[in-house]
């Protein structure tokens, strides 16, 4: 199974903008979003063995 890794940086300016009002920030700094060391959200995706 293999990962996709969803960064902040990988979400449009609109995006960007209503998530952190969302959690209450107003700069992505505040929770080290840019800096894109973490994900903010990782969805599995599996691998057809038989391939």
């Amino acid at each position: 199974m293999e990962d996709f890794n969803i960064y902040f940086s990988d979400l449009k300016e609109e995006s960007q903008r209503r998530l952190m009002e969302a959690v209450g920030i107003t700069d992505p700094r505040e929770m080290n979003w840019d800096f894109d060391l973490l994900p903010l959200a990782t969805y599995p995706i599996p691998i057809n063995e038989e391939e």
